[in-house]
């Protein structure tokens, strides 16, 4: 079966957005996915990330900056 076009429907606003479908697009899409479970799957410990030295601790995640 042959695709000509795609869209997605934005349920809270109602506006239909076509999405690219050419073959290199969807190409460079699966391979960026693809890096990015790579990345977070041999990046999953919170220790593997750097602290940030800006952060002044009023964020909902702030019990993050505590954990080592």
């Amino acid at each position: 079966m042959e695709v000509k076009r795609a869209s997605i429907l934005l349920l809270e606003t109602g506006e239909l957005e076509d999405v690219d479908i050419d073959y290199h697009t969807l190409d460079k899409n699966y391979n960026e996915i693809r890096d990015f479970i790579d990345f977070v799957q041999n990046n999953n410990n919170i220790k593997d990330y750097e602290k940030n030295c800006d952060c002044n601790g009023d964020c909902i995640y702030n019990i993050l900056c505590n954990l080592w």
